[in-house]
């Protein structure tokens, strides 16, 4: 049995300030298979690493796991029983041997976009991207946009903020993404998340998660 490890390096948006006192818990699947999901490895604590990225070590057994195997990892971090990020699973895979997976987190108030797929076209090195979040309001196909926000293609990871007091609980919402080409023409492209419910209609406890410490 070879044991390699995945340092999942959970990111903060830069100018989000941690309270005191939080509990976090993690559970790590291996959805290499999408239909039968594996669970990998739960863990929680009530005491928050204060280094920062967090450092998470995913152990993977070579003789069980091919290079490529996929894995989706799910942090919740509470303060005072009150959840302080939006429930959003984040991907990432075994790329062989030991190595980083950056994961980016999305506390109440930011959200945490990547690129899934773009077109195979040509475009500035400095190409801005576009990012709405969407409110669907009715069946007739309306929409009102509750914010936007600019980026750079080039980044890994673009933070969306919006004013939590403008969000309804229950609501799905839709993150709309676009791209500068050459010519300052606008392509649409992938992003995730694509849909997401930002307040849930009850209040998230870490009792509900069933993580262990």
């Amino acid at each position: 049995m070879t044991q390699h490890r995945i340092n999942a390096l959970l990111h903060f948006p830069p100018d989000y300030e941690v309270p005191e006192g939080c509990d976090i818990n993690i559970r790590v699947q291996n959805i290499t298979n999408r239909t039968v999901p594996i669970l990998h490895g739960i863990w929680g604590s009530n005491t928050l690493p204060s280094v920062r990225p967090i450092k998470f070590g995913v152990s993977v057994d070579s003789n069980l796991n091919a290079v490529g195997s996929r894995y989706v990892i799910n942090v919740k971090i509470s303060h005072q029983n009150t959840a302080l990020l939006l429930d959003i699973e984040r991907e990432f895979h075994w790329a062989g041997g030991d190595h980083d997976a950056d994961i980016y987190l999305s506390p109440v108030g930011y959200i945490a976009v990547e690129k899934t797929w773009m077109p195979r076209i040509g475009y500035p090195a400095d190409s801005k991207l576009y990012v709405k979040l969407i409110e669907p309001v009715s069946d007739e196909n309306d929409e009102t946009l509750v914010c936007e926000g600019v980026g750079l293609t080039g980044e890994p990871n673009f933070y969306l903020k919006y004013d939590p007091s403008m969000i309804k609980p229950g609501r799905l919402y839709t993150l709309v993404g676009s791209f500068e080409t050459y010519g300052q023409r606008r392509l649409s492209l992938g992003l995730h998340p694509a849909k997401l419910i930002l307040k849930p209609n009850d209040v998230v406890h870490l009792a509900d998660f069933g993580a262990s410490t």
